[in-house]
């Protein structure tokens, strides 16, 4: 095991069992490349005093813990005294206090780059906030807001090397914030030399990156000896471990096991611990849900030539292009084209959709699954006994064909993983690099009933004018489980042309694309 602290506040394993080494910090030392401060945010450090800085990172305590109410009536510009500016960071920051005097709000920057410039921090004990913090030198109030994870611990660390103020949850009034926050913005000198001078042992200690390859190279150094201490051991473990079968979620809980199993304990005091945390881990995990490492980089400008392809962490997958359109005559019309993808049992299976909404009124559809999705469904999914609407389902399926009203293709659908490109029958969805345009073609089926409306086709293409918007808490939308997490992007207001002779003249008022 490796903590990735600088030091601990006390050096019991945190791991019964586990050889245990501290790493230091991972923890980026420079803002990303290529990224460069808003000019609102580089003309608010240039126009007065280091600020103080809020920052929960992407944790919505402002709607969900009861003391935020006190925590900001202490920052409020009348509580926290005049010459005392306010940096509040991230997406959940409520609109009330971006409008505060002396206070400016942005939804994320780096850290590296913020904290260097500000006086002081309030913030949760994370990570990754509590290591960039300690690196600026910054004395903090620290107010942990998850309760079943390290934040207090990062708390009590701080605290040990006289760099930080922890309220615990009985002194979280406004009178307590208050006092604490004048605190480390001068009122004790005592925060001040103990946050440099733990902010000068971070720079000289080796990076933690180093630190962790070196522990790795001397644990499995220890474990290939076959020298009778305890490296044999531990390699049976991982092997076992690595050829477990099942879900994620039971490979997760053997681990676990093995992870908190300790010789001097009863086997089952070990499962009710480790079931007390998954208990405790599980109520929290829908609301802050572990970020994916092929979602796109936070304080980043989203990729598109990386993230407009598929990811393999996903579950489900989805591109969609919407539009309101206006004929030569004024009808208005809806267009909608999208291509979903799932994955089943671990297969991979594709669904084609399509639709046309003309004044509101007609509504005409294309849908369409792939010749195998019938029987991968059938091979992985088994319908409970009183889910009759999944059973008559199934029916259907043993027949060969999916439900109507969805067409089976004659061909499996291509989702490309090079360049952005998708063909699904007669749905077609490519894009252009060197201009960024998208193009969504529905080829036309002259073969559907006439007057049904069955059979329409377009051919739209649609030009950016604005980078992706994030959606959700910074682009990531929670689940009813934290594997169920999403990340979402749009790209919004588009100029587009379209190339079909059944509509002539149209206009854009809105087109959402490329989510996942």
């Amino acid at each position: 095991a490796a903590s990735a602290s600088a030091a601990s506040a006390s050096e019991a394993p945190l791991l019964p069992g586990l050889p245990f080494s501290h790493i230091g910090f991972l923890r980026e030392s420079e803002p990303p490349p290529g990224w460069s401060p808003p000019p609102e945010l580089a003309a608010f450090f240039a126009a007065g005093p280091p600020p103080l800085a809020l920052a929960f990172g992407s944790m919505d305590v402002y709607a969900k813990a009861p003391w935020a109410g006190a925590l900001l009536e202490a920052l409020s510009p009348q509580r926290r005294g005049g010459g005392v500016r306010l940096l509040a960071i991230g997406a959940a920051v409520p609109r009330a206090v971006r409008g505060w005097a002396d206070t400016l709000w942005v939804a994320s920057v780096p850290h590296a780059y913020a904290f260097p410039r500000c006086s002081a921090a309030v913030h949760h004990g994370g990570a990754g906030t509590s290591a960039a913090a300690a690196a600026a030198g910054l004395p903090a109030v620290v107010v942990p807001f998850l309760a079943w994870s390290d934040q207090s611990s990062f708390a009590a660390w701080l605290v040990s090397r006289s760099a930080a103020v922890h309220l615990p949850p009985s002194s979280r009034s406004a009178a307590h914030f208050a006092g604490a926050v004048a605190a480390v913005m001068g009122g004790a000198p005592a925060l001040r030399r103990g946050a440099t001078a733990l902010a000068g042992e971070l720079r000289r200690s080796s990076p933690a990156g180093e630190a962790a390859v070196a522990a790795l190279d001397a644990h499995f150094a220890a474990a290939g000896g076959g020298g009778g201490g305890g490296g044999g051991e531990v390699m049976a473990q991982l092997e076992a471990l690595r050829s477990l079968g099942g879900s994620d979620a039971a490979k997760l809980r053997s681990g676990l096991y093995c992870l908190l199993r300790d010789s001097a304990v009863a086997p089952l005091r070990t499962y009710a611990l480790r079931d007390a945390w998954l208990a405790s881990l599980s109520k929290e995990l829908p609301a802050h849900p572990l970020y994916k490492p092929d979602w796109p980089l936070r304080h980043r400008a989203i990729d598109l030539r990386v993230h407009d392809l598929p990811h393999a962490s996903s579950m489900i997958e989805w591109w969609y292009f919407h539009a309101h359109l206006a004929a030569a005559d004024g009808t208005p019309y809806c267009a909608f084209a999208a291509l979903f993808r799932v994955r089943v049992g671990g297969e991979l299976l594709c669904h084609a959709h399509a639709s046309l909404l003309c004044r509101g009124e007609t509504h005409a559809y294309y849908s369409c699954g792939e010749p195998h999705a019938a029987a991968a469904v059938l091979r992985h999914r088994q319908p409970r006994r009183t889910d009759y609407f999944e059973r008559a389902m199934h029916e259907a399926m043993a027949k060969g064909a999916l439900p109507l009203p969805d067409a089976t293709a004659a061909r499996r659908f291509t989702v490309r993983t090079d360049a952005f490109g998708i063909e699904a029958d007669r749905l077609s969805m490519s894009k252009d690099e060197a201009s960024g345009s998208y193009r969504v073609c529905l080829s036309a089926d002259p073969a559907a009933p006439a007057g049904t409306g069955a059979g329409f086709g377009f051919d739209l293409t649609f030009c950016a004018t604005k980078p992706p918007v994030r959606n959700g808490v910074d682009g990531v939308s929670p689940g009813a489980e934290s594997a169920d997490a999403m990340y979402y992007y749009s790209i919004t207001r588009r100029q587009f042309r379209d190339s079909s002779e059944t509509l002539p003249r149209h206009f854009l008022d809105t087109i959402s694309c490329v989510p996942w």
